[in-house]
C-alpha cells in the first residue's frame, strides 16, 4: 500500500506541512518514522493466519473500539470487498483474543492463547496478532490526540497567569 509522503498519520488527519503541529512532529522525526515503519512491517509481513484482509478487518475493529472513526474507515477502505470467512473457528478464536486484549486486557490469559493454538495458530502468528492489536490501539490514540491538538488554534490555548500568587487561566 502506498502512503503519500510516507506518513499515514499526517495523511489521515490532513496535516499540512506548514502547520505548527506538523513542524512539532518533524522535531520528533524518529517517533514519526518509527510509527510509519511499524505500520509498514505489521501490514507487509507474511503470516499463515493473518492475511492482509484479516489484518485490515481486525485493525478496523480495534480502531473502532478505541474511538478512532477516521482510522477505522481507513482500514475498512483498505479491506475493500474481499470476502472473509467470519465463521471459521480459528478466526473466531482470534476475534475473541482481540476483543479481550482491547476491552479487558487484564483478562487476557493462557486459555485464550490455548484456544488460538488449538485452532492452528502458531506462535509467530499469535505474536503478530498481538502486535497488530497494540499498534492499532496506539495509532488510534495518536490520531485522536493529534486531532484534538489541531482544534486548538494558538488563540485558544490556555496560558497560566498568576495574580497575587493565585493561578488563573486566561485565553490568549
Amino acid at each position: 500500500m502506498s502512503i503519500p509522503n510516507n506518513d499515514l498519520i499526517n495523511e489521515l488527519i490532513e496535516l499540512t506541512p506548514e502547520s505548527n503541529l506538523a513542524i512539532t512532529r518533524n522535531e520528533r522525526a524518529a517517533a514519526t518514522d518509527n510509527t510509519q515503519a511499524a505500520f509498514d512491517i505489521i501490514f507487509s509481513v507474511d503470516s499463515s493466519r493473518l492475511t492482509p484482509e484479516i489484518k485490515y478487518h481486525f485493525a478496523s475493529i480495534v480502531a473502532e473500539q478505541t474511538g478512532s472513526a477516521t482510522l477505522a474507515y481507513f482500514y475498512q477502505q483498505s479491506l475493500g470487498q474481499h470476502p472473509l470467512n467470519l465463521t471459521d473457528p480459528a478466526f473466531k478464536a482470534a476475534e475473541k483474543y482481540l476483543q479481550t486484549l482491547v476491552n479487558h486486557p487484564k483478562q487476557t490469559d493462557y486459555q485464550l492463547l490455548n484456544a488460538l493454538t488449538h485452532h492452528g495458530w502458531i506462535e509467530s502468528d499469535i505474536i503478530l496478532l498481538a502486535q497488530l492489536i497494540t499498534f492499532v490501539t496506539y495509532q488510534a490514540r495518536l490520531i485522536e490526540g493529534l486531532r484534538l491538538l489541531q482544534q486548538h488554534e494558538p488563540s485558544h490555548i490556555h496560558t497560566p497567569l498568576y495574580v497575587r500568587n493565585e493561578l488563573l487561566l486566561i485565553m490568549l
